[in-house]
């Protein structure tokens, strides 16, 4: 029902791959034996980026002492900074994440909300956020960085040289394991450590040059498609809205401005979003029979509070907060570009407080 880029980190892994090798590739020199893991980088780095387009799958998996979590992930991108990537974790929520160059936008079948921006709002949205860390962070990683081909091994059938790859700077604390195939160069396995775990990436089906039509990257309008089984239609009027769904639309024309509504279905998960206009800007009150919200508040921070004698989950999120709660069955939620304060206002009138 909301911003959905808070997703973006389950990503992280196949950034890293790509920040690893046009970091670290190096030009190769022609010897006798198996080539040193610069040259295995660089050989990596000229696949990749000589290709016009690649596509594939992974699966992610992330694990430390306390848990573990897999999501799969399917993948294109093309010339142009197009790109699209389709994330589905264990239980079957997803996003679609896409960019054609000019704006990128955001999908979550489940919800039918979608999200459109332009890059240069993305990139100072995100410099606002993380205040210049990010780009330090990332100068840092990429200076200093060793690799070392520590052997060879088999994954899914196929012969691949092991890279190990690690960073001389002492505030980098995490490492890198690549496992590229030795007959094309493409990356089969990667794996992260850190002290807060295990990041392990599995590529499948990875294809270079496939013809790719350019509606892949298009940003979605009021009535795409977007994933097959997936329904999405958009309400101007109320009532025409709630006739669609059996769900109770959230009803909160007299204390603010009904903008529209959104009704949507996918994979057994109904939802049915109204859209107001209050003076916080923006807010989007939905109703589901899904579960896109459980953890929400444990991502970032959420507190549980009561309202009308009820337990609501209020917490920040990344493109501004959230408030929800489960009763028989149905998960309500109020999501906002505010502060937690304005989300749980309105999560007060939605509750009659």
């Amino acid at each position: 029902m909301t911003d959905v880029r808070g997703r973006l980190d389950r990503w992280g892994p196949l950034v890293l791959v790509v920040l690893l090798v046009a970091a670290t590739g190096a030009v190769g020199a022609v010897v006798l034996g198996p080539p040193s893991g610069d040259a295995i980088l660089d050989n990596v780095e000229q696949r990749y980026e000589s290709a016009e387009t690649v596509l594939g799958a992974a699966t992610v998996t992330v694990e430390n002492e306390t848990m573990e979590r897999t999501a799969s992930v399917e993948y294109v991108a093309a010339d142009g900074n197009n790109s699209r990537v389709t994330v589905t974790d264990a239980d079957g929520r997803t996003v679609v994440v896409g960019s054609n160059g000019s704006v990128a936008w955001t999908y979550q079948p489940a919800t039918g909300l979608t999200q459109t921006f332009d890059d240069e709002t993305r990139v100072e949205e995100l410099k606002a956020r993380y205040d210049g860390r990010y780009a330090d962070r990332m100068d840092r990683f990429t200076e200093n960085v060793t690799v070392e081909r520590t052997g060879t091994e088999t994954v899914d059938g196929e012969a691949a040289y092991v890279l190990s790859i690690e960073s001389e700077n002492e505030s980098i604390t995490s490492t890198a394991t690549l496992w590229v195939d030795r007959d094309d160069w493409t990356v089969l396995q990667s794996r992260v450590t850190s002290e807060k775990g295990t990041v392990t990436t599995q590529f499948t089906d990875t294809r270079f040059d496939v013809s790719v039509d350019e509606s892949t990257f298009r940003a979605p309008d009021e009535t795409g498609q977007l994933v097959d089984g997936a329904d999405r239609e958009r309400y101007d009027d109320f009532d025409a809205a709630q006739s669609a769904t059996d769900l109770a639309l959230p009803d909160l024309r007299d204390s603010y401005t009904f903008e529209g509504a959104l009704v949507a279905s996918y994979d057994g998960t109904a939802t049915a979003t109204a859209i107001y206009g209050t003076d916080a800007g923006t807010v989007y009150v939905g109703v589901t029979t899904g579960d896109e919200f459980a953890g929400a508040g444990d991502a970032e921070g959420g507190e549980t509070v009561t309202i009308a004698g009820q337990d609501v989950t209020v917490a920040s999120t990344q493109g501004g907060s959230i408030a929800y709660w489960t009763d028989d069955g149905t998960t309500t939620a109020v999501v906002t570009r505010g502060p937690p304060e304005t989300a749980r206002e309105v999560a007060e009138t939605v509750l009659g407080a």
